[in-house]
């Protein structure tokens, strides 16, 4: 059993200095939630959102990551306020060496494998993947896991929220 929660706290908190240097805000909201499967798996999976999120946003975008129960399962939201996606790439953002027309503009790099390896790991781990986009407003990757056994937390708080980024504000 995994504690899905310590790991997406644990897997922001390494990135969140790399957020912070390019100037963008990365909020962690979690909740308690256990699944079966293998960490370094699942963090290679919210690695590659939280890499994509942080490629396709501008200096003073947000991104937001949310990990809470829903029915039988886990729910891990990455959203971002970036440069989103056209409707015509939404049913292509998983296959294999894809990169997106709005991000090919840009010296993003990257070699289009990402998201098709995190939709490998979580279909492994008997998932999925999901994806929401809006071109010029930002994209919203849903990670859904089976939930296990309830984790146990030593605090009676339930949802811890971090900032794990200054917030720029205009000036």
């Amino acid at each position: 059993m995994l504690d899905l929660a310590d790991l997406v706290t644990r897997r922001c908190e390494v990135w969140q200095p790399r957020f912070r240097a390019r100037g963008k805000s990365l909020e962690v909201t979690v909740e308690p939630v256990a699944v079966a499967g293998a960490a370094d798996e699942l963090a290679l999976v919210l690695d590659a959102l939280l890499s994509n999120a942080m490629r396709f946003s501008d200096h003073g975008d947000h991104v937001c990551v949310v990990l809470r129960l829903v029915g039988e399962g886990a729910l891990l939201e990455v959203s971002d306020t970036g440069i989103g996606m056209l409707p015509e790439e939404m049913g292509k953002v998983f296959d294999r060496f894809y990169r997106g027309s709005l991000g090919r503009d840009r010296a993003l790099g990257g070699s289009g494998l990402g998201l098709t390896i995190a939709r490998e790991l979580a279909r492994a781990h008997r998932g999925d993947i999901s994806c929401d986009s809006v071109a010029g407003e930002g994209s919203a990757f849903r990670l859904r896991l089976p939930a296990a056994a309830p984790v146990r937390r030593r605090s009676d708080r339930k949802v811890v929220t971090r900032r794990l980024a200054v917030t720029l504000q205009a000036g």
